[in-house]
């Protein structure tokens, strides 16, 4: 975990995710280790008040707590530029109402990670997710991880940090996160080139040849 020494982490980089991710992404590890640690944690670690770190952080490296992150609302990466899930202060707080798809781990996690917007800009919000007002329909991905669909109805959140945040500055705090999947992948990409010349070696599945 990239968080310091206090908060149960060893203070690395993106480049020690670097070195992990293909020895995860060789076994083809199906376990929240994306959602908690190098997305989830990552982003306590970045913009919550060092209250949210010194609760959450040891509990993350401890083991005892897993984490999902409910970001953008189009399928892809399609970035924080259009949230529609709205953060609305009320009597009891804030309470978070819209919708997000396809969060990755959410099923099985034990806080998740909400952007929302609001009248002073973007924000992340910690939700429960057992949460009264928040509805999940889980499914399996493909390689036997979970994934749901989330439906948030003025369901009670504890803002992350103290600071508005903009498109921008979340991309860019999210941007280790995607170099991971990067190398995670390059177990299984390296050695494709040299599988399909030996396909078309031994099999022809055009007509002429290529």
């Amino acid at each position: 975990m990239r968080s310091g020494g206090r908060h149960g982490g060893l203070g690395g980089t993106s480049w020690d995710l670097a070195f992990i991710a293909p020895a995860l992404g060789r076994a083809l590890l199906a376990e929240p280790y994306f959602s908690t640690v190098v997305l989830g944690a990552h982003l306590i670690n970045q913009f919550g008040n060092e209250g949210q770190k010194a609760r959450l952080l040891p509990q993350v490296a401890a083991g005892k707590l897993k984490l999902a992150f409910a970001g953008p609302e189009t399928p892809g990466w399609a970035g924080f530029t259009d949230i529609a899930c709205r953060a609305e202060s009320g009597p009891y707080g804030v309470c978070l109402t819209g919708e997000k798809p396809v969060v990755q781990d959410a099923e099985a996690c034990d806080l998740l990670i909400v952007a929302a917007a609001k009248e002073t800009g973007l924000a992340l919000y910690l939700v429960d997710p057992g949460a009264d007002g928040l509805g999940m329909a889980a499914a399996r991905r493909m390689d036997g991880g979970g994934l749901a669909n989330l439906r948030f109805l003025a369901v009670p959140a504890e803002r992350l940090g103290d600071e508005a945040l903009d498109p921008a500055t979340l991309e860019e705090a999210l941007a280790p996160a995607l170099a991971y999947l990067v190398h995670d992948a390059l177990p299984i990409a390296a050695p494709m080139p040299t599988l399909t010349a030996a396909a078309l070696r031994h099999t022809r599945p055009f007509r002429p040849p290529l």
